[in-house]
């Protein structure tokens, strides 16, 4: 499979069958994770095999990669400061102005030979974000996760530790070239 083989584009939040889709794809990169307290911060349904982030999707813009039609990877960015899983985490920023929430990001594919699918998932996310004037992306990740971000140009700004697992609160300017693309 090539990087031309795969469909890159904006998840439409109005479509229930896509969200449907989104969220099963969700499940699948997460459902089995090490990450203990996935299930404080989501909904997850091991019936119907979806995980739902606390945050309205009328809140969110999701950038998704499809292969024949199915979700592969994703990256979802909140715009309501007010409604953060990183609050959920007891995390407190500054500044709620010109910032937005990495709620995740994820593939389900092992992928070599060029770009790979996040790095344009995240390109298409930061023209979107700089296009409203975001100057701050936060998010937070597991200790296990936490070097991935870094190399992406996230930094650690503060840690705690949340229903027994050591979470990090990290920042990234999205004025700045990030390393990869």
């Amino acid at each position: 499979m090539s990087n031309s083989d795969i469909l890159k584009c904006l998840l439409d939040i109005n479509n229930t069958k896509e969200i449907e889709a989104y969220e099963k794809a969700l499940y699948k990169a997460f459902s089995r994770s090490y990450i203990k307290t996935l299930d404080k911060i989501w909904t997850i349904n091991h019936k119907d095999k979806i995980i739902k982030t606390i945050v309205d999707y009328y809140s969110q813009q999701i950038a998704v990669a499809k292969v024949n039609d199915k979700i592969v990877s994703a990256i979802a960015i909140n715009y309501d400061m007010s409604n953060t899983q990183l609050g959920l985490m007891n995390f407190k920023i500054d500044n709620e102005k010109n910032c937005c929430e990495a709620l995740h990001i994820f593939s389900l594919l092992d992928y070599s030979g060029g770009p790979s699918i996040l790095q344009d998932l995240i390109r298409i996310m930061f023209e979107k974000i700089k296009e409203k004037n975001i100057e701050k992306v936060y998010g937070t990740c597991s200790a296990k996760r936490l070097h991935s971000y870094e190399r992406m140009g996230f930094r650690c700004i503060n840690e705690t530790v949340f229903s027994g697992e050591k979470k990090y609160l990290l920042e990234l300017d999205s004025n700045i070239t990030l390393l990869f693309i």
